[in-house]
């Protein structure tokens, strides 16, 4: 299976001759008070594999005798790196601390149903359904001239990989009682934290 990706950072399979996506999309912005905002959305995306499409086998399951020579129909299943359902919220809250001295909060919620990285059943290149949560508090000049904020990114350690390689790459690796399934990483893959000071002229 090959894909490229367009300008929009979107994985477009090559060698398959269509690909069916159905969706809707629902943005919500709310002034609850002084100071107070919620932002959020919601995501539906139905983007499936054609009916008959066949791809290699990566793991020994009720379709796939071998995991080397084998292959399985995947169609219907949902694409790569797109989840189904996706949920976004992000609370704020603002207020004035001195006539030069604002104080700020706010939270994003992130959850997302399975991502797959692969076109199989196998379930160790799937992340599952996952929830990230992130904060941001701090100071800051009335006019957005400087703030000064602590933030943290995935603090309940949610399980949050970049990228879930196929394990047949590891395949030189395989022995008795070791899975050999490699994952990408980024910052908000753990719990992050940090400072962050940010001026304007």
């Amino acid at each position: 299976m090959l894909f490229r990706s367009n300008r929009d950072g979107i994985f477009v399979p090559n060698n398959i001759p269509h690909v069916l996506t159905e969706g809707a999309e629902l943005d919500l912005l709310g002034f609850l008070g002084p100071g107070l905002t919620l932002n959020g959305g919601f995501m539906y995306d139905r983007a499936t594999y054609p009916k008959g499409y066949l791809t290699q086998c990566t793991q020994v399951g009720p379709s796939c005798a071998s995991a080397t020579s084998g292959v399985e129909d995947v169609g219907g299943s949902q694409l790569i790196a797109a989840p189904k359902f996706k949920f976004t919220l992000t609370p704020a809250y603002t207020a004035d601390i001195y006539s030069w001295l604002n104080g700020f909060i706010s939270a994003d919620m992130v959850y997302k149903t399975d991502i797959r990285y692969m076109p199989s059943t196998d379930t160790r290149d799937h992340t599952g359904n996952h929830f990230v949560l992130g904060f941001r508090m701090g100071v800051r000049d009335p006019d957005d001239k400087w703030s000064v904020a602590l933030f943290g990114r995935n603090i309940l350690n949610a399980y949050n990989p970049a990228y879930l390689f196929a394990p047949y790459l590891f395949a030189g690796a395989a022995s008795p009682g070791l899975d050999p399934v490699g994952q990408a990483i980024s910052n908000e893959s753990y719990p992050f934290f940090g400072v962050n000071d940010d001026s304007r002229a």
